[in-house]
């Protein structure tokens, strides 16, 4: 199995923990948040994980890495999450992957060996939590039509929704096609998100399962001063 960790965005919520798009380094236990991403997906059984970085924070996640084998990409442009991930999942040279199937992680989603395991019992699967509707905005999430969303208005009357918080894994092929539709579709200084286009990620005979996961959402600053 390959693995893609996002690790190339501003960071505009964190700002005043860490500096511009150095959100991925700041420190959990001890250990940046980029870091255990990586060792996650290691001992997961991934052999060359790639990191999707940003030219402003490149050099500091290559040491936090720390030898590690870990392939970096740098998304020089920041055009979005699912630009990154394209890029991500076009990296070359790569080491031989042999399996179409891509885990997908966030550098400032923590997330456990548990919720991996989870995650990889099924062939695709996206990893989410039940979250309440007055704090369901900052996710992306399965809406009451049954579209995954990102960046759009909710009602918050009504029960909590699914958001997708941890790891998930979808199909390489679809997912560069999906996505490479997106950018070229998409309008002048426009981002790419990844939230509106998971449901196409997936397995496409069986429904995707939505399994539960403790993975903790670290992307803002009262969420990040909880935990540590």
């Amino acid at each position: 199995m390959d693995a893609i960790i996002l690790a190339g965005g501003r960071g505009t919520r964190v700002m005043e923990l860490a500096p511009e798009f150095h959100k991925p380094l700041l420190p959990v236990n001890g250990v940046p948040m980029v870091t255990l991403a990586v060792d996650l997906a290691l001992r997961a059984g991934v052999t060359c994980p790639v990191v999707v970085a940003a030219p402003a924070n490149t050099e500091a996640i290559c040491g936090a890495l720390d030898g590690r084998p870990a392939f970096v990409v740098i998304q020089r442009q920041p055009l979005g999450a699912g630009h990154a991930l394209l890029l991500g999942l076009q990296a070359s040279p790569r080491p031989l992957v042999d399996c179409d199937r891509v885990l997908v992680l966030l550098s400032d989603n923590v997330s456990t060996d548990t919720d991996v395991t989870a995650v990889m019992q099924h062939p695709t699967a996206i990893g989410i939590q039940y979250i309440e509707r007055v704090n369901a905005f900052r996710f992306a999430r399965l809406n009451d039509d049954g579209r995954w969303c990102e960046k759009e208005r909710l009602k918050l009357d009504g029960p909590p929704v699914a958001c997708w918080v941890g790891p998930f894994i979808g199909w390489r092929n679809r997912m560069v096609r999906v996505l490479a539709e997106a950018v070229a579709a998409r309008k002048p200084n426009e981002e790419v998100y990844v939230g509106p286009h998971l449901g196409n990620f997936m397995y496409s005979e069986t429904k995707c399962p939505l399994v539960p996961v403790d993975s903790l959402d670290l992307g803002v600053t009262d969420e990040y001063r909880r935990l540590t």
